[in-house]
Parts: structure tokens; C-alpha cells; sequence
């Protein structure tokens, strides 16, 4: 057993080295010199990160109303993008464009790579456009993610993992942790009641993808889903089908929430919980994370592998612990969120970092 354990080990380092130094060997230097030569030439943003011109996701123009000079991509972008088309390029000289690493991928299995293609020609054509990548699967999408951080500018990845790897294809980085995207600042405000509410169970919920890439964490969400209702692998289409207040309504309807990451993530699940007004349940591992260590003591529980097989005396500890507060504690939990932890506010924190990125390199 411990034999094939060091055998996958070793056989898995083999594969990762042997992908980085293909990537490595195409040679990115004519793009790292592109991007040197337009951070240098550009001009620096607005210092009132509001009035800064950018371009982004159409999927969230729902949380950008305060943002006065934001224009959307459509999802096909990049799967349509043809460089001779030069006025999809010359619309946008001047602006940041700021896409998350789903644009880049959009498409059917087969289309990916074409897109990913796309990207990078679009990269290199659009030279008047600072491109500001924020990356929420670098955990494990390498492929991918080295990929998105050549083309970039500035490249912000939302996890900690493959630093190194990656810093092999962008010199400008800054850690940008993901975010809730479910529901925008207006709507929570305007349905605060359901955060607030007096009725919910004494119990977690917890609903996850079945990923076929992660078996030991598909393991540990059948463990809990024997002792917990509400745990368990969801499909997830259906869930997106639900409108904004029926989400809202199922996720304020219990005083906690479980949290199984992938690999080291910390999971959207995260911050989506605390907005919605629950207690996390999440790994000890995440102890030392940020979102975690500016948590109210009665804001979280951590629990352990051996805790998996007692996960109804977590969840009490969880229950009790929400109870400590009530409603008045779960409100604080959403305004903490909605302030720091949701679409809008993570927005100004990548176009801050950009600035002074720019900054720097005029130093």
C-alpha cells in the first residue's frame, strides 16, 4: 500500500515537471516583452477607483452599478475572437480588460483549446489594453492557468497553490482571493428579513459537485452525506435554475454550513455562507487563512478528519455557537461579507492591485 502511495507520488512529480517544461520551452519571452512595453506606456488609472474604465463579465454587471465607466464581454468573446476583426480590439483601447479564467475556457470540450488560442491572440492584438486575469481555479487547472497568466498583465490567482509554477509565466501576481457571486449588494439589503429569519433548523447544509478528478474529497462527502440530510452531491444544474430568492431562501434556511474544499481552496462555498448569515464548518487546515482569522470566534468551527465519523457533534457546535447570536449574529456575518467578500468589493481590489502594479513598474 505505502509502495504505491510513493510510487504515485513520484509519478505525479514526473508529469508535473514534464508539462511545466513544455510550456516552458514555447518560449513566452516576445510576450513577456509585450506586456513590459505596454505597462511602461500606459497611463495610470483614476485615483477614484469608481471613475476607472474597464471592461468585464457580463454575468456580473448585476454588482458593478457603482462602477461609472464599466462596459461587459459576452461569453463568447473569446470563442468568436478573430484577430482581423480589429474593431472588437480598437473599441476597447484604454481600457482594463478584467476577465476571471471562465471567458478563456468557454465553450464545449473540443472548443477549448481554440479559445484558449483565441485568448492569446487576443492578448498580443490588443495593445493598448492592460489584461488583468483573475484566476479562481489555479488550484488545478494548471494547464489552464499557465496559460492565462502568459497572456496577462497582471495575473491574480485566488489560491495560494502552484505559486512557483506560475510565476514562470507572469511577473506580476498578487494573490486575489474568489468571492460570493450569487447575489449582489441590493438584493441581500432588500432581503434582509430572509437573514434575519427565527426558523432556521438545527442543521447544515451542503451541497456539492461530484468532481471525478477529486476521490478523497468525494469520499468524505459520502461519510457526511450518511449522517447529515442536508449533505450531500447535488446536481447542479438544477440548482442554478432556481431564482435569486429561492437560493437565498434554502441557504438561510439552516444555522450552518459544511465546507469540503477540492484540494487547499478555500471554497466560494465560504463566502457565500457567511453572507447568507450562517456558522462554516471548515478544515482545521483552514485556520490560518485571512477570511478565517478575521472571523468572530462564533462565526466558524473547525473540524478535523476524525471528526468525520461524529460530524452530528460539529454540527451541534456549530448550532450552539450561531445560537450564541441569533439573528443579530447572522446579520453581522452578511454585512461583513457583502462588504468585503462579494463581487463589487473584490472588483476594486483587482483594479487596485493593478494600479499599483503599474505604479511599480515605473519605479
Amino acid at each position: 500500500m505505502l509502495g504505491e502511495v510513493v510510487k504515485a507520488a513520484f509519478a505525479a512529480d514526473a508529469n508535473l515537471k514534464s508539462t511545466l517544461s513544455a510550456l516552458q520551452s514555447l518560449n513566452i519571452a516576445p510576450l513577456k516583452k509585450t506586456r513590459s512595453d505596454k505597462l511602461r506606456r500606459l497611463p495610470l488609472p483614476p485615483p477614484d477607483v469608481y471613475d476607472t474604465a474597464f471592461v468585464t463579465e457580463r454575468r456580473f454587471e448585476r454588482f458593478l452599478g457603482a462602477f461609472r465607466s464599466v462596459e461587459y464581454l459576452e461569453d463568447d468573446f473569446f470563442v468568436t475572437y478573430d484577430p482581423a476583426q480589429h474593431d472588437r480590439v480598437r473599441h476597447l483601447a484604454g481600457k482594463i480588460v478584467l476577465v476571471t479564467n471562465y471567458l478563456p475556457q468557454k465553450g464545449k470540450p473540443d472548443e477549448i483549446i481554440n479559445t484558449l488560442v483565441n485568448y492569446l491572440n487576443f492578448c498580443i492584438t490588443a495593445a493598448d489594453s492592460p489584461i488583468v486575469v483573475w484566476d479562481w481555479d489555479n488550484h488545478h487547472h494548471l494547464h489552464i492557468s499557465s496559460l492565462l497568466a502568459a497572456g496577462a498583465d497582471v495575473y491574480c490567482p485566488s489560491h495560494p497553490a502552484n505559486d512557483y509554477e506560475l510565476s514562470c509565466f507572469c511577473d506580476y501576481r498578487q494573490r486575489i482571493p474568489a468571492c460570493s457571486h450569487q447575489w449582489s449588494r441590493e438584493f441581500v439589503i432588500a432581503n434582509i428579513g430572509l437573514v434575519q429569519r427565527g426558523d432556521r433548523r438545527d442543521d447544515a447544509l451542503g451541497g456539492f459537485n461530484n468532481y471525478s478528478l477529486f476521490p478523497a474529497r468525494n469520499a468524505t462527502v459520502e461519510t457526511l452525506s450518511r449522517q447529515l440530510p442536508n449533505v450531500g452531491f447535488v446536481d447542479t444544474s438544477i440548482y442554478w435554475r432556481k431564482t435569486d430568492v429561492e437560493r437565498l431562501d434554502e441557504w438561510t434556511s439552516y444555522k450552518c454550513h459544511w465546507i469540503v474544499p477540492t484540494l487547499n481552496d478555500v471554497s466560494i462555498r465560504v463566502y457565500d455562507s457567511l453572507l447568507t448569515g450562517g456558522v462554516v464548518v471548515v478544515p482545521r487546515k483552514f485556520a490560518s487563512e485571512p477570511v478565517v482569522r478575521a472571523l468572530h470566534p462564533d462565526d466558524y468551527v473547525l473540524y478535523d478528519d476524525y471528526d468525520l465519523g461524529d460530524a452530528k457533534r460539529i454540527v451541534a457546535r456549530a448550532v450552539e455557537k450561531f445560537d450564541a447570536q441569533g439573528p443579530y449574529g447572522a446579520a453581522r456575518r452578511c454585512a461583513w461579507a457583502v462588504e468585503h467578500h462579494n463581487v463589487d468589493s473584490r472588483i476594486r481590489e483587482v483594479l487596485t492591485t493593478y494600479r499599483k502594479f503599474l505604479e511599480l513598474h515605473r519605479v
